[in-house]
């Protein structure tokens, strides 16, 4: 007999009432792999040279391929969507108001970095202002980098802040995902006794058509776009399915399927040598296998990489602002020492990580208990109350960003 939720998952009797530590504990990884390799990396780092002077050739390839944190993002930005999205119902109003809320989530630290940089720049060249106003496109290129639509050719502009490719993404990813979710609704409504069933089936199909449709585009040539970078996402989506929805789809059988298909795709991976395909299928057969047995709220619940998923989102953000800017100051303190090099780094490690952690709770922490007083429940609570209230709520048991 297959194991119930309930004893693989004993914190609470429902998923959605769980805290999956080992998700945290992975985004903190990725998060502090993209910062060392953009600290480090030949292609972003001003200090490179210097850097790698003094390391082994296999831990300079390793430095090299820290980017790799941004697919593990995209597949645990679709699983941990599902997961905190499957318990609710799916009409238009419940489509507003999850667009309202992800504003609320992302909008203010996004806006915060986002003044930082162009604050920095103008303290760098304050001469030079209409220049930078020129080169993001002006008004209309700032609203789209406000608005994450800077990377769709209908609004081209250039990213205030270079590491914002990867959240206009994931708002496309959970654009698209939350379309399959309403037409689900809507499908099973019409189709009234089968109507859950129906529902279940279309969200099923329709995710692993956009899925299938973009790992064909990327099999083809690897790109930074919807069309190449949703199956990433989707591949998490499935993977929630799997782990956590209908009991046939949680058959051992088709288990047992899911984990020979990403055997299957890991080894055409690195047949083709894609790092990117590679650290995608290592994270999703990672969530599949502790997702399977149970082990996502227990697996390496280490204390330190815990806090840093939790500050995830805010180290993602302020690392090339604060950090990166601040070896571009130390540039020529450094140039031809490796020693000061390494205190430059440490530097901006530090730097970096106590800026994420202030603005976490200052801005992030009380923008996710807004957003979480506007999630539709037994209660409901207005936009304006949600404001006034100052009484703080529980942490969310989701873990969307």
């Amino acid at each position: 007999m297959e194991p119930s939720i309930a004893r693989l998952y004993p914190i609470g009797s429902t998923p959605q009432s769980t805290r999956l530590h080992f998700l945290d504990v992975l985004r903190g990884i990725a998060a502090l792999a993209v910062v060392l390799f953009h600290f480090y990396s030949v292609a972003v780092s001003p200090i490179h040279k210097e850097l790698a002077s003094s390391l082994p050739a296999i831990v300079d390839w390793i430095c090299e391929h820290l980017y790799l944190g941004v697919e593990t993002f995209f597949v645990l930005s679709g699983f941990v969507i599902a997961f905190s999205m499957n318990a609710d119902t799916h009409h238009l109003r419940y489509a507003l108001n999850f667009i309202l809320r992800r504003s609320l989530r992302l909008d203010p630290l996004y806006w915060t970095t986002m003044a930082m940089m162009l604050a920095f720049y103008l303290w760098q060249a304050p001469a030079k202002w209409h220049d930078f106003y020129l080169l993001y496109g002006g008004w209309k290129g700032l609203a789209a980098n406000m608005f994450y639509l800077q990377n769709l050719s209908l609004y081209p502009a250039a990213s205030v802040l270079d590491v914002a490719w990867t959240l206009c993404l994931e708002v496309q990813f959970y654009l698209a995902y939350l379309l399959v979710l309403v037409a689900g609704h809507y499908l099973g409504v019409l189709t009234k006794r089968r109507g859950k069933t129906v529902k279940q089936v279309f969200v099923v199909l329709a995710s692993s058509s956009v899925g299938v449709w973009s790992l064909v585009n990327w099999m083809r040539r690897p790109g930074n776009d919807f069309d190449h970078r949703a199956w990433m996402f989707f591949l998490g989506v499935a993977l929630y399915f799997v782990v956590f929805g209908d009991v046939a789809l949680r058959a051992a059988l088709a288990r047992l399927l899911v984990f020979a298909g990403l055997l299957g795709f890991a080894a055409w991976f690195i047949y083709r040598r894609d790092p990117e395909g590679i650290a995608t299928l290592i994270t999703a057969t990672a969530i599949f296998t502790l997702g399977i047995t149970g082990r996502l709220s227990t697996f390496f619940a280490c204390r330190p990489l815990f806090f840093a998923g939790k500050i995830s989102y805010s180290i993602y953000l302020v690392h090339l602002v604060v950090g990166g800017n601040l070896l571009a100051i130390l540039t020529k303190w450094t140039a031809g020492s490796p020693a000061r090099a390494w205190c430059a780094w440490a530097l901006a490690i530090t730097s970096t990580l106590l800026s994420a952690t202030l603005l976490h709770y200052l801005i992030e922490a009380p923008s996710n208990r807004l957003s979480q007083r506007l999630k539709p429940g037994k209660r409901t609570v207005s936009f304006a109350a949600a404001i006034s209230d100052a009484a703080p709520v529980p942490e969310p048991a989701n873990l969307a960003r």
